[in-house]
């Protein structure tokens, strides 16, 4: 103010800053090592620097006036997390995808099952945050486990009554092999010629019943009776015999 040539200056504060930010870049950031940014609306004559507390987000940003904030952040290894960066007194979220999830398999009971109804299991390893479910791709096996994270899969099996069998347990795309042995083998034969055979060098044959999967061998302690039949399930013995004197 100008009085008969003398000045008096009047001074006056600014206006207080006000700050807002938005996304620039939206959605959840993928587990890699990425980055984003968000905007920042302020008056000119407001300066600013972004900070962060998370360890895992990185950024430099400062300035005045209306601007951008930029940052990274580190790939994650384990669950999705969130974390926040600050700018006059405003936050904005930055959010990070889970690792993949990658599964393991072992035996926690190891061998052939045998042919009886019983069961066994499967230890799993995972990460902490994987969820999962065992199924199985055989109607004879039977499982209804499911977790999160480290976990044992168990499992059961039906008798068997049959040949030796195998199918798999799945877990999160890995595959386990479920082995069952054959049912026990039991064996009758009969006689297909029946009478007494004549004196004179012939033969004859027996009917042998047996599992399907059940192999045998025809064997003899006579030296006079010979034999070289085998076979798998159900067969047919020949044999012949030597003239008899």
């Amino acid at each position: 103010i100008t009085v008969g040539g003398q000045t008096f200056t009047v001074s006056q504060a600014a206006a207080a800053c006000s700050y807002a930010l938005s996304a620039a870049t939206s959605g959840t950031l993928t587990a890699g090592a990425t980055g984003g940014s968000a905007d920042l609306t302020a008056g000119g004559w407001c300066g600013w620097t972004a900070t962060t507390t998370d360890t895992w987000i990185h950024t430099t940003s400062s300035g005045a006036g209306d601007g951008t904030v930029t940052y990274t952040v580190d790939a994650n290894t384990a669950a999705a997390r969130s974390g926040t960066i600050t700018v006059g007194e405003q936050t904005f979220t930055v959010s990070q995808a889970a690792a993949a999830c990658n599964y393991a398999l072992s035996a926690g009971t190891s061998g052939t099952l045998t042919a009886g109804a019983t069961g066994g299991n499967v230890d799993v390893t995972t990460g902490s945050w994987c969820g999962w479910t065992a199924t199985a791709d055989q109607n004879w096996i039977h499982t209804t486990s499911s977790g999160t994270g480290d976990g044992t899969v168990a499992y059961t099996v039906d008798a068997n009554t049959a040949a030796a069998r195998s199918g798999m347990i799945t877990v999160g795309g890995q595959t386990f092999a479920v082995s069952q042995a054959a049912a026990a083998c039991n064996y009758s034969v009969s006689a297909a010629t029946s009478g007494t055979l004549s004196a004179a060098a012939t033969g004859g044959s027996v009917e042998v019943t047996t599992g399907s999967w059940c192999g045998w061998t025809a064997t003899t302690t006579d030296t006079w009776i010979h034999t070289t039949s085998s076979g798998t399930g159900d067969g047919t013995v020949l044999y012949t015999v030597d003239a008899n004197t």
